[in-house]
């Protein structure tokens, strides 16, 4: 066997990779230019400023700006001041890296092939030529950064391979029920927010185990939601909600929510045909590896077959795995798309899944399964 030597691998990929670009040297004017930022900013345009920075003109950045995400780049550096916890990821993204101008590509060259001395200059002027109120935006947007980060990992974390292999499943872009932008095509949609969610019935005098059950809920939602943000439109994600509301008795759970939704008042931008409730025995499968909640819908006094009952649902995928499968319900889908997902979206089938559903070689008769067929 033909053995290489070391030396002769590092030869072979540094033959690969693109040549470096020369270095860059700065002409005498933008020299200049950033030695004034440096000096004395209170002297630059804005113009010079922007040429500093190498953002485009203020209505040019703007327009790009409100394409994306439906605010000016000004409104968005004074909401991460007095707002930053209403920042999106999108918005945090535009304030620190700017529109999508090719900018990135040009800051990155220049960067890179200045040197020594001109290359310090260069960053002193950038960092001269921000204002106060963009210094200060810039620190609550990188804090979102990690916050983001930080989400992501702890849902990889808290989500085992078969947790994640659902979550893909829901989210494959490749298959053609394009449910995510049926949601975000509903009226009360943004560039940045698509409402959605459920109605969730705790018991109306929460003790501490309730609000583990609904923190734990909370948490698990954001695992679900974060474990693929590149395939999750981000809007979905900034509109997600899980509306809490209070109940004296389970027996009147389904004509409360009906006389609630037919009053108006659940928000039109939840499920109206199903509900989520918490109660003892939900409470209690917190100390199982499989937390449930349970799923429920209206009864229709018009059928006259008898409905099934409420159904177990793993905590992990009320969101999106849920959501996908029951936004189905409202899309004209094909024969051809409905094989893809073997059964329809209707409680009935969910039942039928969740009969199949095993946790350490024992059915626990929680939706879905491990190996859900999709």
């Amino acid at each position: 066997m033909d053995q290489t030597s070391p030396d002769s691998l590092m030869a072979m990929m540094q033959s690969m990779m693109p040549p470096r670009p020369p270095p860059l040297t700065l002409d005498d004017s933008t020299r200049a230019l950033y030695e004034r930022a440096v000096a004395d900013p209170s002297t630059l345009s804005d113009e010079e400023r922007r040429k500093v920075l190498q953002r485009p003109p203020q209505e040019e950045e703007d327009s790009l700006c409100y394409d994306i995400c439906g605010s000016t780049m000004s409104e968005l550096v004074t909401k991460a001041r007095r707002d930053p916890a209403s920042l999106t990821y999108t918005e945090a993204d535009l304030v620190i890296a700017g529109v999508p101008r090719n900018r990135d590509s040009d800051m990155l060259q220049q960067s890179r092939r200045l040197r020594g001395a001109e290359k310090d200059l260069y960053y002193k002027a950038l960092n001269a030529a921000k204002t106060e109120d963009e210094v200060a935006a810039l620190k609550f947007c990188q804090a979102k950064q990690f916050e983001k980060q930080d989400a992501c990992d702890a849902s990889r974390e808290a989500l085992d391979s078969s947790d994640t292999h659902l979550v893909k499943k829901a989210l494959n872009q490749n298959r053609p029920v394009q449910w995510q932008e049926h949601i975000m095509s509903l009226s009360g949609s943004t560039k940045t927010r698509a409402p959605c969610g459920f109605v969730v019935f705790y018991p109306k005098y929460e003790d501490a185990e309730c609000s583990i059950f609904k923190k734990r809920l909370e948490t698990s939602v954001s695992h679900g939601l974060h474990r693929y943000l590149g395939a999750l439109k981000e809007s979905i994600l900034n509109g997600f909600k899980l509306h809490d509301i209070g109940y004296d008795s389970l027996d009147s759970l389904q004509n409360c929510f009906v006389m609630m939704r037919d009053a108006g008042n659940i928000p039109s931008s939840l499920r109206q045909d199903v509900f989520l409730y918490v109660d003892n025995e939900s409470i209690r499968s917190l100390e199982s590896t499989r937390p449930f909640i349970w799923l429920w819908e209206p009864q229709h006094i018009t059928d006259l077959k008898e409905q099934p009952g409420p159904l177990k649902v793993d905590i992990k995928h009320v969101a999106p795995l849920l959501l996908m499968r029951l936004t189905q319900r409202n899309m004209l889908l094909d024969k051809r798309q409905l094989r893809m997902w073997h059964d329809g979206p209707e409680l009935e089938n969910l039942h039928k899944d969740a009969f199949e559903s095993k946790e350490n070689g024992e059915y626990d008769g929680i939706w879905p399964p491990r190996t859900l067929a999709m």
